[in-house]
């Protein structure tokens, strides 16, 4: 549920925090606001780096300390969920809403023509993004646990320096993808990042077999497969109108997590398949392909208003 709705309603909300006129005047949208939505999305990934410490933390004081089930945990958990609920109150709809809510537009109404094209090209792109993503990072830990054990060194180790070396990427690429989408366009910087994420995949899983360069390239790799999670931030609300606008989002950002959370599902089956991580990862990686060419048959948004 979380992450059902922390893009949707986020991303539609920050779109609106750089309206039209803030820095070009009123027909421009100009300055930092891929920026600042990029800033956001770097956020979240920090604050899952932060939350997996604070995890094992809270674990080891409420099992180790106190002697609790580690249900409570879940309890803790909601914690953040009344944080957010005590916050949505304080923050009040854009005139640009309700503006459209007093106009009675149906979603269907507004998503036909165009704007249901873009939805269906924006979807094509997620479900790039994700399939890609989730083939690629969570196969990281695994890949370098069986070169660390073929060199005799320790495994849990080794994986779990992988892995924050890859989280340490992708707060660079979400950062910088947003100042590159501000000053190259939407559309150049998301294709880089496709065709990046399509080369690094196999020289990641193929072709070094070196542990420590391995290790390395987790930081380009986290730059380029999880920092193209910037895009969602960025570029969809700018291509629907305010009636539409949250509920686009959504469609783009969930319909691909619901296609990719059979991915764990079969993993084993297409890793056997494949004849390995390394494999199979490749194969799954020339999704990106697919992400390259529907990023092309969007509109560049890049210093245009919000549609209304």
């Amino acid at each position: 549920m979380t992450n059902i709705e922390y893009v949707c309603p986020g991303g539609s909300i920050l779109s609106r925090l750089h309206p039209p006129g803030v820095a070009g005047g009123d027909d421009e949208r100009e300055g930092i606001d891929g920026v600042a939505r990029a800033y956001a999305e770097a956020a979240r990934a920090i604050t899952d780096v932060w939350a997996s410490a604070e995890y094992r933390r809270t674990w080891w004081w409420i099992g180790g300390q106190m002697h609790l089930s580690w249900r409570w945990i879940y309890v803790i958990g909601i914690l953040p969920a009344l944080v957010v609920f005590l916050t949505a109150r304080r923050i009040p709809e854009s005139h640009q809403w309700t503006q459209a809510h007093r106009r009675g537009e149906s979603i269907a109404q507004v998503l036909r023509g165009k704007y249901g094209r873009h939805l269906i090209v924006a979807l094509l792109v997620s479900i790039s993004i994700t399939v890609g993503w989730w083939a690629i990072s969570s196969w990281v830990p695994s890949y370098v646990s069986q070169i660390a054990a073929k060199t005799g060194g320790n495994a849990a180790y080794y994986s779990g320096l992988a892995g924050l070396l890859y989280n340490a990427g992708e707060i660079a690429g979400c950062i910088l993808f947003g100042f590159l989408a501000d000053w190259w366009g939407r559309k150049p910087t998301a294709l880089a990042f496709f065709i990046g994420s399509l080369v690094i995949t196999p020289v990641v899983f193929l072709w070094v077999h070196n542990l420590a360069a391995v290790l390395w390239l987790q930081l380009l790799n986290g730059f380029l497969t999880s920092g193209l999670y910037s895009w969602y931030t960025i570029q969809p609300p700018e291509l629907f109108p305010t009636a539409a606008r949250a509920t686009a989002i959504s469609v783009i950002f969930n319909g691909a997590r619901y296609l990719a959370m059979f991915g764990p599902i079969v993993a084993s089956v297409l890793i056997q398949a494949f004849g390995g991580y390394g494999q199979a990862a490749t194969v799954f990686g020339l999704i990106y392909i697919l992400g390259a060419v529907a990023v092309l048959l969007l509109p560049e948004t890049r210093g245009l208003p919000l549609p209304e």
